[in-house]
């Protein structure tokens, strides 16, 4: 098996926002169960809203379904990520 690490940091703390590129990777709380974490790509945006998608468009959960999201709601900024093998061998 595979664990993902992923490097994030806190969107106030990184110059811009996301959204200034498409293609930008954050974390959200979810619009409709803001317990719920959700981490989106920004396909597009609209003044402060955002247009966040998952890479899975036939099994997510995300713009289209609960709308556009404000910049400000976006909380982590992920600056990457990589698969790691729980099996070293």
């Amino acid at each position: 098996g595979a664990e993902r690490h992923v490097r994030a940091v806190p969107a106030d703390q990184r110059a811009g926002a996301l959204g200034e590129r498409v293609g930008d990777v954050g974390v959200v709380a979810d619009p409709r169960e803001p317990a719920r974490w959700l981490l989106k790509r920004c396909v597009a945006r609209t003044g402060a809203m955002l247009d966040l998608r998952g890479d899975n468009e036939f099994a997510s959960t995300d713009s289209r379904d609960f709308g556009l999201v404000a910049s400000s709601g976006v909380r982590y900024l992920v600056l990457g990520a990589k698969k790691q093998s729980l099996n070293p061998e």
